[in-house]
């Protein structure tokens, strides 16, 4: 028995293999919202081409939404905070 994570197309064709890869986190931060402004932060080290980055907002303990990526652009990610919430970004690279 293997484990691990398999994504399929349409066509039932796998197009990803975590067996294929590993991962790694290079990046995780947690921000607290101040209003409804664009933030802006660099990541050391990021390449959109190795690896993914993504977001949620929590109030309290409890994870509440995702946060929606303005853009990307190196290792550069803007998005939108959300006032009271604190906001967690992570950033893996695959291998």
């Amino acid at each position: 028995m293997s484990y691990g994570l398999q994504v399929r197309n349409a066509n039932g064709a796998v197009v990803f293999d975590s067996n294929s890869f590993s991962v790694r986190q290079i990046y995780r931060a947690e921000i607290v919202g101040q209003g409804f402004n664009n933030i802006t932060i660099a990541i050391p080290g990021f390449d959109p081409a190795r690896g993914v980055v993504w977001g949620y907002y929590k109030e309290g303990q409890s994870q509440v939404g995702t946060i929606d990526m303005s853009s990307i652009s190196g290792g550069a990610v803007t998005f939108q905070a959300v006032s009271g919430a604190t906001v967690i970004i992570n950033a893996v690279h695959f291998q």
